[in-house]
């Protein structure tokens, strides 16, 4: 867990505890300072984030993915172990549990979309736990059902999603087709017109292609003037280019 949240916040500047437990009491405040949550004592994190991934080990054949990785993340949360970085480094623990399991949705719903869609209601949420660190056994009933219904919502608002661009995927192949680019690379467009940019290992890993066809079919669309490059080398991401077709960009809205 220290080694993610090393990886997370090392950029940070002026950050120079990254991957370190915090030595302090830290607290959760809301805009306007007020005080919302007291978390643990720094003196008992250690002993509370060893006993959070003992039973993310231990529990991993007995609880459904889906409610281990929604209550793992809440008890991180409720922990607050590090001075800073705690949500992106509990949203990443969400979506590395349930990648584990199988559920590896590939970008199609991020833990990042379900706890961010509406960020009153997540603290809401995790408010019912108390203003401090509960210790006694807490009921994770209804944040374990508020978060499967709020997957559930981008699922099923997704799916709705992908069959619209399946139709979209089609004109613009076809449109590729007549200027001598492969078809597949349709999926490009789509993938960047949902995610703003693409790597070539991002568009092999969808397209289901080799690397160096991955990167030839970018390369046709950058010439094409449909994207261009953002970088150099393997840190290459391809960007919409003057003629990409803006107007069919679409992102999913808000419940």
């Amino acid at each position: 867990m220290r080694a993610l949240h090393f990886i997370i916040v090392r950029g940070a500047d002026g950050y120079e505890t990254a991957g370190q437990y915090r030595v302090e009491q830290n607290v959760v405040r809301d805009t306007q300072g007020r005080v919302l949550y007291m978390p643990p004592h720094e003196t008992e994190v250690r002993a509370l984030m060893d006993n959070l991934l003992q039973w993310m080990r231990t529990e991993r054949q007995e609880i459904h993915p889906l409610v281990l990785a929604a209550v793992a993340h809440a008890e991180f949360i409720n922990i607050h172990p590090f001075d800073d970085g705690n949500g992106r480094v509990g949203r990443a623990l969400t979506s590395y549990l349930l990648m584990r399991s199988g559920w590896r949705l590939r970008g199609f719903v991020r833990a990042e979309q379900v706890f961010g869609t509406d960020v009153e209601a997540y603290y809401a949420q995790l408010r019912k736990f108390g203003e401090r660190y509960p210790a006694r056994s807490v009921d994770f009933t209804e944040w374990a059902q508020w978060f499967l219904s709020g997957l559930r919502w981008w699922i099923q608002s997704r799916i709705t999603d992908q069959a619209t661009l399946g139709i979209v995927q089609e004109v613009f192949g076809l449109t590729l087709e007549s200027l001598g680019i492969p078809r597949r690379s349709a999926l490009a467009l789509l993938y960047i017109s949902l995610f703003e940019s693409a790597t070539s290992d991002a568009y092999s890993t969808e397209a289901s292609v080799s690397h160096a066809t991955a990167v030839s079919d970018l390369n046709a669309l950058v010439r094409a003037g449909y994207l261009r490059r953002d970088g150099a080398g393997r840190a290459t991401r391809y960007v919409p280019g003057p003629l990409f077709p803006a107007s069919r960009r679409h992102a999913p809205t808000s419940p």
